[in-house]
């Protein structure tokens, strides 16, 4: 279909950047954070950006 002109290929993000996870953060006002899917060397970034809100890398969180 692509080859014959009849569909577009567009990509789609499908993962928010950093400034729109924070954005989600700061409406939602959550108070704690888990990010998934990335390593600890983001820790001091996401601390940054997800602030007031705490970020957990625990395994276990009381509610």
């Amino acid at each position: 279909m692509l080859a014959g002109g009849r569909a577009g290929f567009v990509r789609w993000n499908v993962h928010p950047t950093l400034d729109q996870q924070a954005a989600l953060v700061q409406s939602l006002g959550a108070r704690t954070v888990v990010p998934a899917f990335a390593g600890r060397e983001h820790v001091e970034a996401w601390r940054r950006a997800f602030a007031p809100a705490k970020v957990s890398l625990a395994r276990e969180i009381p509610l």
